[in-house]
């Protein structure tokens, strides 16, 4: 019995990083097909022209504001994967727990906390190769970086505009 349960906890924790993986490939992926789109959309507008400076503004203020739309719309995809791929750890940790071991959810936990990673520098035969050395973490939040990256589109974008 302990054997079966053992087994389960052992395909639900790679349940859990599978699906922990498949969101955070999900939210990347989506993020590189609308950049490379609002990248385009940049060139796009300088091309568009139009008989008085206020219709050209009109127009690019359209295809600008279609970009700012389609960047907005990844950074929510990317909020609402992150939350799934959290949800999937917290599954991944309690599969640890079950199965008593401190693995990959509960590692990622510990840097978070600890702001730091302890590479042990040992062999597969658990023989040490080199003194232990701790990697600092920085407190960088990814929201926040992808936040920033899209309001720096936003502005150029809605600068892009105004430029005769």
């Amino acid at each position: 019995m302990t054997e079966a349960i053992g087994n389960n906890s052992a395909i639900a924790y790679q349940e859990a990083l599978a699906e922990k993986r498949h969101y955070d490939n999900l939210s990347w992926t989506i993020g590189a097909v609308i950049l490379i789109f609002v990248g385009a959309l940049f060139a796009y507008i300088f091309q568009i022209k139009a008989d008085t400076y206020w219709i050209v503004v009109a127009k690019r203020g359209g295809a600008a504001l279609f970009g700012i739309l389609l960047s907005y719309l990844w950074v929510r995809i990317y909020e609402r994967n992150r939350f799934y791929a959290e949800v999937a750890n917290e599954k991944a940790r309690d599969c640890e727990k079950m199965m008593s071991i401190e693995g990959v959810a509960h590692g990622e936990m510990r840097g978070t906390i600890e702001e730091k990673i302890l590479l042990k520098n040992t062999g597969f035969d658990g023989a040490k190769i080199a003194e232990p050395i701790q990697v600092p973490l920085k407190r960088d939040s990814m929201h926040e970086v992808v936040k920033s990256v899209i309001y720096i589109v936003w502005l150029v974008l809605i600068i892009e505009c105004f430029i005769p």
